[in-house]
């Protein structure tokens, strides 16, 4: 298993681990980070069963959907991603909010044998090639499961015929989902979660958030200059080549 600031680096599309602790400065403009939360609490709320549910956010970034799951259903909601400043800032959102049916915990999403099975819904949103094997990692989430819970898989994957350095082809993905005891019992793309024309916008954001970098550790701009350069070419690739996809996970 490879270090967590490594997969954290991989997961977030950055070049260098280097980059890693000048996230939260980067992405400052951002509230949602990969998934789009009124896509999820749309399947959220078709698919839910009567009463309160229970919800894991893995890789829950700056909680944008967790707490607005919490606010949006009768809910008990659990967020958890390794960077720590985004916890921070979660914390002092939920308390500007007053949001008290979420909580949020700093870990590994690797590492989850201290959680009970008892969630109606694990979200897994875009967190890209951190899982070494997709299939280990699904079947270990299904375990923590209810019966009738689903997982909700937001990622992103290459249609036959193309190929990525780290984005799976769809066959591969859902070879591994099979394995991992799941089948997709619906899957949502395009333009269905994710709104036509929003990648310029966001590029442009990260672009000067890394100049401004640039500007204070002129030692590191080479670190800065790469990452735009990374996050350009990822960008291309969404708008051109892979395709966005959230897949509603059940078991078989």
């Amino acid at each position: 298993m490879k270090p967590l600031n490594e997969s954290v680096a991989l997961s977030m599309d950055c070049h260098t681990p280097d980059v890693v602790p000048f996230l939260p400065y980067i992405l400052q403009d951002f509230t949602e980070l990969g998934s789009r939360t009124s896509s999820l609490t749309k399947i959220i709320g078709e698919l839910k069963p009567p009463g309160k549910i229970h919800v894991l956010d893995l890789g829950c970034g700056k909680v944008a959907i967790t707490m607005a799951i919490a606010e949006t259903f009768d809910s008990d909601c659990l967020g958890l991603d390794a960077m720590g400043d985004f916890i921070i800032e979660a914390e002092l959102e939920k308390k500007r909010k007053n949001i008290a049916n979420c909580r949020f915990m700093v870990g590994d999403i690797r590492e989850l044998s201290f959680l009970e099975n008892a969630y109606d819904f694990i979200v897994l949103g875009s967190v890209g090639p951190i899982f070494e094997s997709y299939a280990a990692a699904l079947n270990s989430f299904r375990q923590l499961l209810k019966d009738n819970g689903r997982i909700l898989l937001d990622e992103g994957y290459m249609e036959e015929g193309r190929v990525h350095p780290v984005t799976l082809g769809k066959s591969e993905l859902f070879e591994q989902i099979a394995r991992a005891g799941l089948w997709v019992e619906k899957e949502y793309k395009g333009e269905e979660i994710s709104p036509p024309g929003e990648y310029e916008g966001e590029m442009d954001k990260i672009r000067q958030r890394c100049l401004e970098l640039i500007a204070l550790h002129p030692d590191k701009a080479e670190i800065f200059q790469q990452y735009i350069k990374k996050q350009e070419i990822e960008y291309q690739s969404l708008d051109n080549e892979i395709t966005c996809s959230t897949m509603v996970l059940a078991r078989c």
